[in-house]
């Protein structure tokens, strides 16, 4: 099924208290229902399979200006690949080539070296990409999809018990300058809007690159709220919680959404 959901923030269409955005690790890692019964609040999760920072700070940058402001914002970091080049996330240009007709994704596809902005003026049919052309009758828009922004239906597979790895450790020679300034803009962003960011750290099936998150200290700005799960959670070492190493299975992604919850509500009070 086609996603909708950046055409709905282009049209702003989208109305949250609390916004997840990420990868497919802030797509797999909460559970929607459950946190808006936790906190209360209207979530909504603008999580995209196969996207890194600069994807969702372009995405953010387009939300702020068309949709109603959240209150929290919340994004679930890559560990150990948020600020590095890594083959399974990316600038998903396929999302944005059906939505040609909107200027910003336009001037964005140009920018990027995806469209020659002469042609753009000139020729229409230049405007969509020969992935976009698709004649067939748009599906029926997903009721869950639409009011949560989650396309992942979590299920109860489980990894075969393996070992849990304890021994990786974060390259900072692997960074790019690219990525740490939609990093930084990301914050940016949120903080002139006055809206609460959350940079959370959702478990994978080995331990925490080391590292990491002393890095992502560095940089966040002092009003950024980092959250991580539980580490002496010893359920998170259990192969049971995960759909495959990266990813969290409906009883995984319950504990940290639980977790999660607790942390927003905990806000909340401040």
């Amino acid at each position: 099924m086609s996603d909708p959901r950046v055409r709905e923030l282009l049209e702003g269409n989208i109305d949250a208290d609390i916004l997840i955005m990420g990868s497919s690790r802030g797509d797999e890692s909460i559970r929607n229902t459950e946190l808006e019964e936790a906190t209360g609040k209207k979530v909504f999760n603008l999580s995209f399979h196969g996207t890194e920072v600069e994807f969702s700070t372009f995405l953010l940058e387009l939300f702020v200006d068309r949709n109603r402001l959240p209150e929290t914002i919340v994004r679930v970091l890559d560990d150990p690949h948020e600020l590095c080049k890594e083959e399974y996330i990316d600038f998903r240009f396929d999302l944005l080539y059906p939505l040609v007709k909107y200027v910003p994704v336009r001037k964005e596809l140009v920018k990027r070296g995806q469209k020659n902005w002469l042609l753009n003026a000139l020729f229409v049919s230049h405007q969509v990409n020969w992935q976009a052309f698709d004649f067939r009758q748009p599906p029926a828009h997903n009721d869950t999809l639409l009011r949560y922004g989650t396309q992942v239906e979590l299920n109860d597979k489980s990894l075969p018990k393996g070992e849990y790895v304890r021994d990786s450790s974060l390259n900072q020679s692997l960074e790019l300058r690219e990525k740490v300034q939609a990093f930084k803009r990301f914050e940016a962003i949120c903080h002139e809007r006055d809206v609460n960011l959350v940079l959370a750290l959702a478990p994978n099936y080995r331990e925490v690159t080391q590292g990491f998150m002393q890095r992502i200290k560095e940089l966040a700005d002092p009003e950024t709220h980092l959250f991580e799960f539980d580490r002496c959670l010893q359920a998170y070492a259990d192969s049971t919680c995960y759909n495959d190493p990266t990813h969290l299975n409906r009883k995984g992604a319950g504990l940290f959404t639980s977790e999660l919850a607790t942390c927003l509500n905990k806000l909340e009070r401040e």
